[in-house]
């Protein structure tokens, strides 16, 4: 809970810059809903709920995208900033990386957490150590790391 407790607290701050420092009255204001392939997400008052995928990935998506779907199996250009859950967001990796989905070219987490996304949708993936690098440390990764990746999609080949 900890690790999803410093993910919210980074989105809440990603919310609050996206607002450029527009006031939002938050009384009186219903609740923000949208319905996309029946996976809801709700706003209300600047927290988000995260959807869960199996294996314990979750995900929330800031955009949409548009076109079909990613499937399993189709190539994929995406761009990626990768935070460590328990380390109060430190980034340990960002960059662009092409690479075709469900092969395991990627982590497991990669593999599982893009599936569904669009031409230009940009996705929160929050990736449980067992979808990610395990028990094994990575440079700059220590074992048993919760992850979180912002992930874009920039091209579908």
């Amino acid at each position: 809970n900890d690790d999803k407790n410093n993910v919210d607290k980074n989105v809440n701050n990603d919310i609050k810059k996206k607002k450029k420092k527009k006031r939002i009255n938050n009384t009186n204001k219903s609740e923000d809903n949208y319905n996309n392939n029946n996976n809801k997400k709700k706003k209300k008052n600047n927290t988000i709920t995260f959807q869960t995928l199996k294996k314990g990935i979750q995900y929330f998506d800031f955009k949409i995208g548009n076109g079909e779907a990613i499937k399993r199996g189709k190539k994929i250009e995406v761009k990626y900033i990768g935070r460590l859950t328990n380390h109060n967001g430190k980034v340990f990796d960002q960059g662009n990386i092409k690479f075709r989905v469900g092969s395991g070219e990627v982590i497991k987490g990669w593999d599982i957490g893009i599936i569904g996304m669009k031409l230009n949708g940009k996705r929160r993936l929050l990736i449980p150590p067992k979808c990610g690098y395990g028990r094994h440390k990575q440079s700059g990764i220590p074992g048993n790391s919760t992850l979180c990746f912002d992930v874009s999609i920039l091209k579908i080949m």
